[in-house]
């Protein structure tokens, strides 16, 4: 496109021809990846809860460290800015020297604009790994939703509940810190861990889906006359992004959108999500929030079905993580939900808080103004192209249902949508499945992750963790086969005498008396029922229809 851009980028030797290398361009496809956001008027990755004001690149004459990109957002809860380092080649290793430069500067990043828990550095690698998708950004996860220094490391060194991985990373993010001049002790390295952002794209890739999403958004920020521009908006962006890196300095969104006028391309009016964002967060944060993720005060990790769905969650699209019921299926979605919304927006349904009756009451519930397949790319261009599900057999209400199979019909069209459910299906021979294959299909088929009872192992870090847990949890104990049953394990503690359990003649008489934890007013009928069955079978009357 000949344009007044383009004479800027040639003018200051910013041409294809002269870019520096694939790794100048790179940088400015990620640049062009928050113009769009911020034109857009949509949360930047990273920043899931405010909306870009301005962008800037090569800020070091103005005292910011981390140079490459800096992201000044404004949400109600004020404003934020967020200051990116891009790095090619980083793995976080113990050795890496790239990793080392970084935290020195990260070390020196200091703000006077915003307070700094609204002051965020991220990390930007366009080359993942388990270890990075995974524990690392549990490890971050973890410093940011600890109230207190002495929370997150307590829970970090605790046996069996973080990895040696995640204890490794952390002592070489404080040892990188620490030879930039940050003090060696556990507060200053947690106030900045819980400030740190791993973000990862896939540039680099020759099927990018950042840059897949970035170019499905830019087609909607065109009238319906220049939607066949969307590749030439997003080019002129990435030109914009390296012209803006290469002089240094800063744009905002009226000052883009001027220039994007300027240079002939015509745009669609604003439309608003923000409302709806709020109300989605708010519904995936009470979601999760409902989902039990300790016992006794211990947060078990099952690592081994964490790790599962992590390595599944790069490479699959339709992700059902399977068991019996209770065993924590719940809890390893909710990992890695919550992992992904703090630096991007995320869906979150159960049979409960699921508006019934398809896409248009989901979205008069939520104040979306647009279709599906708009409002999703829209989650996708901000990093947030997740879809969670608990409990998805137990979704029995058509309406429900229809809500599910629309949501899910959309988000299969938009390439690198990925759906995580959770099922019983293996143990409830009496469900029969009402999802369309046609959607499963579309997502390239389902993958299943399975979740166990509780190993010997994890017996050992709980009784460790709860030594009052170990004779209930003992292999000869009568109980043993039922309390290895997370949800299990998690009602008998509820009652004092539940660890006082010896016999099973005691185990039967506690669930006589609370049919298993029910309401109250639910325990003398159950006590009926199960006296009539009693009495019949004394009478062997049990082929009963009953």
């Amino acid at each position: 496109m000949t344009n007044k851009v383009s004479r800027q980028i040639e003018e200051h030797g910013s041409s294809p021809a002269s870019r520096g290398g694939a790794g100048t361009y790179i940088e400015g496809e990620l640049g062009a990846f928050y113009l769009l956001a911020m034109l857009a008027h949509i949360p930047a990755h990273g920043l899931p809860n405010a909306r870009i004001v301005r962008v800037r690149s090569q800020g070091t004459d103005l005292g910011f460290k981390l140079d490459d990109l800096i992201i000044h957002g404004a949400s109600p809860s004020g404003d934020a800015l967020l200051e990116i380092q891009s790095k090619r080649d980083i793995t976080f290793a113990p050795k890496d020297t790239v990793y080392r430069e970084v935290a020195e500067q990260i070390a020196l990043s200091h703000s006077t604009e915003v307070a700094e828990e609204r002051h965020f550095v991220g990390i930007a690698t366009q080359r993942t790994s388990r270890n990075i998708s995974g524990a690392y950004q549990d490890v971050l996860k973890w410093a940011a939703a600890a109230e207190t220094c002495g929370q997150f490391y307590k829970r970090l060194s605790a046996k069996g509940v973080a990895s040696k991985v995640m204890r490794d990373f952390e002592l070489t993010t404080r040892n990188n810190l620490v030879a930039g001049g940050v003090p060696d002790n556990d507060e200053a390295i947690w106030r900045i861990l819980r400030r740190l952002l791993i973000l990862e794209f896939d540039f680099e890739s020759s099927v990018s889906l950042a840059r897949t999403h970035g170019q499905m958004l830019a087609r909607q920020m065109l009238a319906d006359e220049d939607v066949g521009q969307a590749d030439a908006l997003w080019r002129t962006l990435i030109e914009l992004s390296i012209a803006t890196g290469t002089i240094g300095g800063s744009i905002d969104r009226q000052e883009l959108k001027r220039k994007l006028v300027e240079i002939g391309f015509r745009l669609a009016g604003d439309r608003d999500y923000g409302p709806a964002r709020i109300k989605i967060a708010e519904m995936a944060q009470m979601t999760l929030a409902s989902i039990g993720s300790t016992v006794t005060g211990v947060n078990l990790p099952r690592f081994e079905a964490v790790a599962a769905l992590d390595e599944a969650a790069g490479s699959h699209h339709f992700i059902e993580v399977r068991g019996g019921p209770g065993v924590g299926k719940s809890w390893v979605l909710r990992n890695l939900a919550e992992r992904v919304a703090r630096e991007s927006p995320i869906i979150v349904l159960d049979p409960v808080t699921t508006p019934s009756g398809g896409w248009i009451a989901f979205a008069q519930a939520l104040g979306i103004s647009g279709t599906a397949s708009d409002f999703l790319s829209d989650l996708a261009a901000s990093g947030g192209a997740m879809i969670f599900i608990d409990s998805l057999d137990m979704f029995t209400d058509p309406g429900h249902q229809r809500t599910v199979v629309d949501l899910l019909r959309a988000a299969s069209t938009i390439p690198g949508f990925t759906v995580i459910v959770t099922t019983r299906t293996a143990s409830n021979p009496d469900f029969e499945p009402w999802l369309d294959d046609t959607i499963t299909a579309e997502c390239g088929g389902v993958h299943p992750v399975l979740v166990s009872e509780l190993t010997e192992a994890e017996v050992a870090i709980l009784v460790g963790q709860a030594p009052e847990l170990k004779a209930l949890l003992d292999k000869g104990h009568p109980a043993s086969k039922i309390a290895r049953n997370l949800y299990r394990l998690s009602r008998l503690v509820k009652v004092p005498s539940a660890t006082e359990i010896r016999t099973e003649a005691v185990l039967a008489h506690y669930w006589w008396k609370s049919a298993d934890g029910a309401a109250p007013a639910d325990v003398r009928p159950a006590q009926r029922i199960l006296a009539d069955l009693a009495a019949r079978s004394l009478r062997n009357e049990m082929s009963v229809v009953i």
